[in-house]
């Protein structure tokens, strides 16, 4: 589950409330593509999608990736904490 395909999530930040559901506040990540970590949390790096869900993209090699909030949601049940590890260098 902290496994999207493109990255690794290490820790997630929901918001949660009528002007923004399901909407991702931050997200530390690890790309897959070059091993790059960093912490998404706005543009570009970070774009939520309307009704849920977000785009994430690399700083450093450019690739991104939209998730839907429902795994979002699922990380976060499976994760209470919203942290799946620390992150490893």
């Amino acid at each position: 589950m902290p496994d999207t395909g493109t990255y690794f999530l290490y820790e997630v930040k929901m918001i949660d409330g009528p002007n923004a559901p399901g909407n991702l506040l931050f997200a530390q990540c690890q790309c897959l593509r070059c091993h790059h970590h960093f912490v998404a949390y706005t543009q570009p790096e970070l774009l939520n999608i309307p009704g849920g869900g977000a785009v994430i993209k690399c700083p450093d090699c450019g690739v991104h990736q939209a998730i839907a909030a429902q795994t979002f949601v699922d990380y976060l049940a499976r994760f209470p904490s919203g942290k799946s590890t620390e992150v490893q260098s």
